[in-house]
């Protein structure tokens, strides 16, 4: 009979790419103020971003979250005002104004004028003396935000205003910014006087593109940034991933397991989900359901669509994973592992390898020699220290077919009559350093 040749196409849909320097595709969620019409959501990104006008998310003003009543307190994140703060101007002895406006404990009276500074950091405020300011006996937290400059940052009447911060993360003094007006009539001095903009604000287009008081005075110290979506990507490029994509969320979006976020990134090659300067516990718990539910426990072990989840935690949690086994409980172990099957999976789905190779001496040797060259290549680039290759059939398959039982023919056949080739790849992992313990000894 004739012999019919056909061309074998290996589906590699469900491989990713390699994870280089343990990151791979990334996918962030995090919410940022659009930049207007004609961007995707999401969008794929392969460089980083300058806050440029083609770019779809929109350049922001840093504030600090106030009470929208007469003083202006900070917010806390339950959105209540943080108690014994306002704005008030230094005085001498004769009651003369002697300084701008600052944050300041209102519990403490004159003369004692007792400013705040804000920590951004930390996102606390902080006495001269450096010691966080305490509401009752916790220390206070307050809310930084972020404006955007070319559109309304929230729908609706907005329940706070925001305060700008200057390049040094300080309040600009004498300086309020509402989100839910147009940012061009956004601006407003400590007594509610609307300020007009020096140009095009955040471009400086015939002017400094900043607020401009009543008097003429332009408010220079406000500073223009990108938003934290915009810097979550920035730091996930720098850091080796091969791209990202970006989920971008309103203001005032929710999130939680019904988000459109998760039910893209469902259906998505990636590697990592991350959201966007977010420690809310719920909502990291939102993130670890998404990924067990996407990425079984065993996925780096055979499962088409390895994911892990990133989120912040207080200082100290680094570094862990909530792996429910046990067993992999640093983040580098799992990248690895993920590396390690997708380059077997990547080099053993090529058409050199399936329907070509025989289950037989001569193919289960090649085969293992192939597997060795892969492995060969991440020991020499110190990934892993060791492996063990092992084909339980091969042993069976060496023997002179006179020299087998008849019991090791049956398997043999069963194997080839299947043509699935079970087979265990095992390799030996040094922990990557986490923390440096030196101790010094004068003598």
């Amino acid at each position: 009979m004739g012999i019919q040749y056909v061309t074998v196409k290996v589906d590699t849909s469900g491989l990713f790419q390699p994870v280089g320097a343990a990151v791979g595709v990334v996918g962030i969620i995090g919410p940022a103020p659009s930049a207007g019409p004609g961007f995707s959501n999401p969008t794929l990104f392969t460089r980083a971003l300058t806050g440029a006008g083609n770019e779809p998310y929109a350049r922001v003003v840093p504030v600090l979250r106030v009470a929208t009543a007469a003083g202006h307190a900070p917010l806390d994140p339950t959105g209540n005002a943080i108690a014994n703060t306002s704005w008030a101007q230094p005085k001498d002895s004769h009651n003369n104004v002697i300084g701008p406006y600052q944050l300041v404990d209102t519990s403490v009276q004159p003369p004692n004028f007792e400013p705040l500074s804000v920590d951004v950091a930390t996102r606390t405020l902080r006495r001269r003396n450096g010691a966080i300011f305490q509401a009752g006996d916790t220390n206070a937290t307050i809310v930084i935000d972020y404006f955007s400059i070319a559109s309304k940052t929230v729908t609706g009447a907005a329940q706070y205003w925001g305060v700008p911060l200057d390049t040094s993360g300080q309040p600009v003094s004498n300086l309020l910014m509402k989100p839910d007006a147009d940012p061009a009539t956004s601006f407003v001095d400590l007594s509610g006087t609307a300020l007009t903009i020096d140009g095009t604000l955040g471009v400086p287009n015939g002017g400094t593109g900043k607020p401009k008081g009543a008097d003429g005075t332009v408010y220079y110290r406000v500073t223009f940034d990108i938003c934290p979506l915009a810097k979550s990507i920035n730091l996930a490029l720098n850091n080796g991933a091969l791209k990202v994509w970006a989920y971008r969320l309103d203001s005032w979006d929710s999130f939680d397991a019904s988000s459109p976020a998760l039910a893209d990134f469902s259906n998505r090659q990636i590697n990592l989900v991350c959201l966007s300067a977010n420690s809310n516990p719920d909502q990291i718990t939102t993130l670890r359901n998404h990924v067990e539910a996407s990425s079984p426990n065993d996925a780096g072990g055979g499962g088409t669509r390895p994911r892990m989840g990133i989120a912040m935690l207080p200082e100290g949690g680094e570094g862990f994973t909530a792996d429910g086994t046990g067993e992999r409980l640093y983040i580098d172990i799992v990248r690895t592992i993920d590396d390690i099957a997708f380059r077997l999976k990547a080099t053993l789905t090529s058409p050199q390898v399936i329907g070509t190779l025989r289950i037989n001496r001569s193919g289960l040797r090649i085969l293992t020699s192939i597997v060795r060259a892969m492995l060969n290549a991440r020991v020499a680039e110190g990934e892993i220290d060791s492996y063990a290759i092992d084909i339980p059939i091969q042993a069976i398959a060496e023997k002179d077919p006179k020299d087998r039982t008849a019991e090791e023919q049956q398997q043999l056949q069963q194997v080839q009559n299947s043509r699935q080739l079970a087979f265990n790849v095992s390799v030996g992992y040094a922990g990557a350093i986490h923390q440096l313990v030196v101790t010094l000894k004068f003598i």
